[in-house]
C-alpha cells in the first residue's frame, strides 16, 4: 500500500453494513498490529463531531461476495487509496462498474444510463443497498478490485438493466403438483384429464 502524508498510510475500508453496504470510506492509518488497523476517517467525524472518527478495522477481512458476482473473489476490505491512474472516464458505458462519490464515501455501483437533458449526469445502481441515482460525472470513477497486491478491472455488465430486474422482480419458482386421481406427467400411469 501507497505510504504519503508524512508516512501516513492512505486507505479506503469496505463497509458491509446494513445501510452503508457497499461504500469504501478513505481513511489514514494511524497505528497498525499484526491483524487490524487502527484508521481515522477523512471524512467521517465521531459522535460529537469534536474530531474525525477513528476505529480499529481488521487488516485482512474478506468482503463478502456481490450480488451479481461482478467483484473478484478474495478481495479484502481494506485497500490501498487509489492514485490518479487508477480512475479514467473513457470506459464510463452502460454496466461498467463505477465508484460514486456521496454521503462521505465512494460506493459501488453500475452505470445504468445518462441525462440526455445533461450528459454529466449519470445514473448509477447501487446493488449493495438497492438503490438509484444521478451523479455529476465528476463524481464517479471507474472501480477495480485490490486483489493480490495489484488492481483488477472488473468486467462490464452489458446486460445489467436485466440482471437488476431479475433481481428486484424474481420469477416465482412453481411446484406443479399432478391433480388427484393422476400422476406426474413422464410416469406411464398419467391418467389425461377428462372433459365433463
Amino acid at each position: 500500500m501507497a505510504i504519503t502524508d508524512g508516512g501516513a498510510e492512505h486507505i479506503e475500508v469496505l463497509c458491509q453494513g446494513s445501510g452503508m453496504r457497499g461504500c469504501w470510506f478513505r481513511c489514514k492509518v494511524l497505528n497498525s498490529s499484526q491483524r487490524s488497523l487502527k484508521v481515522q476517517y477523512c471524512d467521517i467525524n465521531d459522535c460529537d463531531g469534536s474530531a474525525k472518527l477513528e476505529e480499529w478495522v481488521p487488516a485482512a477481512r474478506v468482503a463478502a461476495p456481490d450480488k451479481f458476482g461482478a467483484r473478484c473473489g478474495g478481495r479484502l476490505t481494506v485497500r490501498p487509496s487509489p492514485n490518479s491512474e487508477y480512475s479514467s472516464d473513457n470506459n464510463l458505458r452502460v454496466g461498467a462498474a463505477v465508484d460514486s462519490w456521496w454521503s462521505d464515501g465512494w460506493w459501488e455501483g453500475f452505470l445504468i444510463g445518462c441525462d440526455m437533458d445533461a450528459p454529466n449526469n449519470l445514473q448509477v445502481y447501487f446493488p449493495g443497498e438497492d438503490r438509484f441515482a444521478t451523479v455529476d460525472k465528476k463524481h464517479v470513477r471507474a472501480s477495480r478490485d485490490w486483489v493480490d497486491s495489484r488492481w483488477v478491472d472488473i468486467e462490464t455488465k452489458p446486460n445489467i438493466i436485466s440482471l437488476i430486474n431479475s433481481y428486484r422482480n424474481p420469477m416465482p419458482k412453481i411446484t406443479l403438483n399432478p391433480l388427484p386421481g393422476t400422476s406426474a406427467p413422464g410416469n406411464s400411469n398419467f391418467t389425461a384429464a377428462r372433459e365433463y
